[in-house]
């Protein structure tokens, strides 16, 4: 279990960070009157700054190509 925990604290730290993003853009920027996928709710707005936090950890992670 810690092995595979912390193979993957970087996914776990850009869902999280990308959540609370997803939040704080909702709640200071988002125009309630806005048709944009980012500002229809709260709940979307977490849910993209999560798959933008994981895109990014993902963009930036290095890979393992080693053959095992």
């Amino acid at each position: 279990m810690k092995k595979w925990l912390k193979k993957n604290v970087y996914y776990f730290l850009g869902t999280i960070s990308g959540g609370a993003v997803g939040y704080l853009y909702y709640t200071y920027f988002a125009s309630k009157s806005d048709s944009s996928p980012f500002s229809t709710s709260l709940g979307m707005s977490i849910v993209w700054g999560i798959a933008l936090g994981l895109l990014l950890v993902n963009l930036f992670r290095k890979q393992d190509n080693r053959p095992k």
